[in-house]
């Protein structure tokens, strides 16, 4: 099995201006079937942001970063 080191990033979710929870919603739930973890986990100033995990195989992250733009181009 291989080993994949921890690799993560928050991206800025907020000119989207939706709460952690919408967006929770459209990502995880409704379109792009994407878990994603809440910025303001790591503290007041993550509002906005979402953490994504990349510690996975680059298909597996390719896949889940289409779903995540076509969510996301959704709500343009």
């Amino acid at each position: 099995m291989p080993h994949y080191p921890p690799a993560r990033e928050l991206f800025d979710f907020r000119a989207f201006n939706r709460s952690a929870e919408a967006l929770q919603a459209l990502l995880l739930l409704d379109k792009a079937r994407v878990g994603l973890i809440w910025g303001e986990e790591f503290g007041p100033e993550g509002y906005g942001f979402e953490r994504v995990n990349f510690g996975c195989p680059r298909t597996v992250l390719a896949d889940g970063l289409s779903h995540i733009r076509a969510a996301l181009s959704s709500l343009r």
